[in-house]
């Protein structure tokens, strides 16, 4: 190990505080967290949370529980919301809903940003275990165009002037995915 590295792991399984009770959440994503004088696991709280661990062995609050880093070439196991394809990219499921806290799901068509872990490396049903293929990652789902749509007759700046700066906002967006 280079000198620079002392105290550190590269892969494998390690040790945190479990911030709450992660009893039976094997293969959930979670988070580390700032927990007062040491990290703690936390399950993600936001669909935009960057979830770089998967629990392997969860305990009771305030207690050790083992995990696994999501590293790229290395191939795990998430817990699945609903079905998908093999090659699908994956995202975290609703945080909101409890149940679905720490799960994945395929990219939905709502608008947003999404954390993903990796890519489905296999066909899979609800509540299985998912083959994933890790590239975390932060995803865009773009809006709909609803700009094209727009006209203007009133006000200050004429049709064209308004239909100028419609179109300047609708490429801006597009070149950054935005919108679709």
């Amino acid at each position: 190990m280079h000198s620079t590295q002392t105290d550190t792991k590269q892969g494998g399984s390690r040790k945190y505080n479990s911030g709450e009770a992660l009893t039976g959440k094997e293969g959930y994503l979670v988070n580390i967290v700032d927990g007062g004088s040491i990290p703690e696991l936390l399950l993600p709280t936001a669909v935009t949370q960057l979830s770089l661990f998967v629990v392997t062995d969860g305990n009771a609050l305030d207690e050790d529980s083992d995990v696994i880093p999501v590293v790229p070439g290395d191939e795990i196991r998430i817990k699945a919301k609903g079905t998908g394809s093999a090659g699908a990219v994956l995202v975290h499921a609703d945080p909101g809903t409890a149940a679905d806290k720490g799960k994945v799901r395929t990219i939905p068509a709502t608008a947003g940003l999404y954390f993903s872990p990796g890519v489905a490396g296999e066909d899979f049903a609800d509540a299985q275990l998912v083959k994933v293929n890790p590239c975390p990652r932060i995803v865009n789902v773009p809006s709909a165009d609803t700009l094209t749509a727009l006209t203007f007759t009133a006000g200050g700046a004429t049709g064209p002037q308004v239909e100028a700066l419609r179109d300047a906002l609708l490429v801006i967006l597009t070149a950054q995915g935005d919108v679709a």
